[in-house]
């Protein structure tokens, strides 16, 4: 070995890198052929100016550039080409039929790989934000403030308990079902069919809700009708998966991420909720463990957003106190730092409400995307548990999973127009 001749050659096999004859030639050992013993040759291999990779012509080519260039990021790397090899099948040939000098003409031939873990930024597709995917709120307002939910972004959504968090989120999840899109949520407080009981009362609308009479407290209790309970059953057959509370390890936040991963694969669901991260248990003994445990999780989940190009909406609770900005979420700030977009929904006073028009309140805390921070005023149906924008939104939206009748128009006939089968005609 002689790190002042520069360059160190990788060579497939024991065989190849003895017949080279030439210094600084290197092969995985035949009994022990593992790349991860490259991990604790950093120190010798840093000795030399550049590694060059010398592939037999085979299907393993591409996986030990692979596996080279993952384990060895820190020096240039230099690949063999085809070329090279002057149409020989292998170094041994290529020695045999053109000498030692044809190894000079292999390293003056190859070319260099692009580095591991940097990118040049001329060479950066340009970004075209109209054309990511995204999915709408079906709130005019807040899709022009922040562009939508971005795949690949996580949004956080905070107020205090009662404020309307879930019920405003689980209407965001029959937005994405109008859109085409899949959906799957974790809900730590809600049992399946409760969940299912409030989502399709928002899917269902007021037209579709009978009452019920409550013989214990006589309340009147809100019912779908027959058909609407058919027809969402079928509408979102497929389409939206509840993360089943019932399994051993339900609140695991290992699990959750699990379980999403999979509906990611399985069904390509592409919009996801936790709902809430103070009901996901972490391996934590502390608070101070816990809320980093907490902030982690998080971090998980804008990974798992940004490998699957899907959209996590997560609930938070919190501080004590009014909600100002981001930092105003129970836990570390690290929890809205990694996030794209940070929310709070308030329900306003009564006088308030009667004053300005609306009874709740979106405050956009964060958008990264944009950069914008603004407040949007929605009144609440309580029938049909929707929100909608004060001004010039409805509670009485159509989604799919409901026929739109159309009026019939036919053409007036003339006078003297004969009718089929009359006396006459």
């Amino acid at each position: 070995m002689d790190p002042k001749q520069g360059v160190l050659w990788f060579f497939a096999d024991q065989t190849s890198a003895m017949y080279a004859n030439r210094p600084n030639c290197v092969s995985l050992r035949y009994d022990e052929y593992d790349y991860s013993v490259l991990d604790k040759c950093e120190s010798f291999i840093k000795q030399f100016s550049a590694v060059l990779i010398v592939p037999n012509r085979t299907e393993d080519r591409e996986d030990m550039i692979d596996q080279i260039r993952r384990r060895v990021s820190y020096i240039p790397l230099l690949v063999a080409q085809e070329a090279g090899y002057i149409e020989c099948e292998s170094i041994r040939d290529l020695i045999d039929k053109h000498g030692q000098k044809a190894l000079d003409k292999l390293l003056f031939s190859a070319k260099e790989l692009p580095a591991y873990g940097l990118i040049d930024i001329a060479d950066v597709t340009p970004l075209d934000v109209s054309r990511v995917p995204r999915t709408l709120s079906g709130i005019k307002q807040l899709d022009h403030t922040i562009g939508g939910f971005y795949e690949g972004d996580v949004s956080v959504w905070t107020g205090k308990r009662g404020e309307g968090k879930s019920t405003f989120l689980s209407q965001l999840l029959i937005e994405a079902r109008e859109q085409g899109k899949i959906i799957c949520a974790y809900s730590g407080e809600l049992k399946a069919d409760r969940f299912k009981n409030w989502l399709y009362l928002q899917a269902a609308g007021s037209e579709n809700i009978l009452t019920k009479a409550d013989k214990n407290t006589g309340r009147e209790l809100p019912v779908l009708n027959a058909y609407a309970s058919r027809a969402l059953n079928e509408w979102f057959r497929e389409h939206l998966f509840l993360y089943d509370l019932s399994i051993s390890s339900a609140h695991d936040a290992d699990s959750i991420i699990k379980v999403f991963e999979y509906a990611a694969r399985r069904y390509s669901a592409s919009v996801f909720l936790v709902d809430n991260i103070m009901t996901a248990r972490f391996k934590a003994s502390s608070d101070a463990n816990f809320y980093r445990a907490q902030s982690n999780f998080v971090g998980r989940l804008v990974e798992f957003a940004n490998h699957f190009g899907a959209h996590v909406h997560i609930v938070a609770h919190p501080r004590k106190g009014e909600i100002r900005d981001g930092d105003d979420v129970s836990g570390i700030s690290d929890i809205t730092n990694r996030s794209a977009n940070v929310f709070s929904i308030a329900r306003l006073s009564e006088k308030d409400a009667e004053l300005k028009g609306f009874d709740s309140v979106i405050a956009i805390l964060k958008c990264r995307e944009h950069g914008d921070r603004a407040q949007i005023g929605l009144k609440f149906e309580s029938k049909s548990k929707r929100f909608y924008h004060y001004k010039d939104g409805s509670p009485d939206k159509k989604y799919g999973w409901e026929p739109v009748a159309e009026q019939a128009t036919f053409e007036a006939l003339p006078d003297d127009y004969l009718v089929p089968f009359e006396k006459g005609g």
